[in-house]
């Protein structure tokens, strides 16, 4: 079992994050389960049936210790990081006038902060095992944002920009990365905006859709892409 890879999932608990352990499993992953809240990564471990191949870690990326600790226990428990998946947001909606300090600092500090922590603190494992691959979940938002949307979108912008300079600087150890920017995708955070009536579900992707890319960046199916943001736009 020690060889077999091992992937650190955030925003395990529901949507793109779920969907992406789902298929990483059936191919003899072993999982760290993270999110906010324990009950939802719960559920994705039974889905799973991995048994001790999946541990379930609560954690807010917003706490700045929480990266650490995070890479810490996944080492202690399986041995190896193969794969991150920052796929874990907030988004909280405000027009320019009312993106105060708070707003900033809240999203930024989940969507864009937190992940790259998280990436700093796996990053001597990847060198030590010259490979590993990260895939940072951005939005359609980093290019195009709804009104409200702009700091959103911003914090997404960054974390695009995190995924070149890792797949520069990992290059020699063997580290690939990739931004997977997805438009409208069918989960709760997306109806918490927008109702079926406003956003139908035609015109939205399944967060399969969005996991099979991420797999296949993981898996070394689109390495030609290594550096890049993949834009995959919502159904017209």
């Amino acid at each position: 079992m020690a060889d077999q890879p091992v992937a650190i999932v955030t925003g395990a608990g529901s949507g793109v994050g779920r969907a992406v352990c789902v298929p990483l499993a059936a191919k003899g992953w072993r999982i760290a389960l993270i999110g906010r809240t324990e009950s939802t990564l719960q559920e994705t471990a039974s889905i799973l049936r991995l048994g001790t191949r999946a541990m379930v870690i609560v954690a807010d990326l917003a706490n700045a210790e929480s990266p650490r600790m995070i890479a810490d226990r996944t080492i202690q428990a399986f041995g190896r990081i193969d794969a991150v998946v920052n796929n874990a947001a907030i988004l909280i909606t405000a027009p320019i006038e009312a993106a105060d300090g708070s707003v900033m600092q809240q999203t930024f500090a989940t969507n864009t902060i937190g992940p790259a922590l998280l990436v700093s603190a796996v990053w001597p494992t990847f060198v030590k095992q010259r490979g590993g691959c990260v895939v940072n979940v951005s939005s359609m938002s980093a290019i195009d944002p709804f009104a409200g949307l702009g700091v959103y979108g911003a914090s997404k912008v960054a974390l695009e920009g995190f995924a070149r300079a890792y797949a520069n600087e990992g290059k020699k150890h063997g580290i690939r990365a990739f931004a997977v920017s997805p438009g409208a995708v069918e989960t709760a955070m997306l109806r918490g905006m927008f109702s079926e009536s406003k956003l139908p579900r035609s015109k939205t992707l399944l967060p399969e859709t969005v996991a099979k890319v991420i797999v296949a960046c993981i898996l070394g199916e689109r390495d030609n892409e290594n550096g890049k943001t993949i834009v995959m736009p919502s159904p017209i």
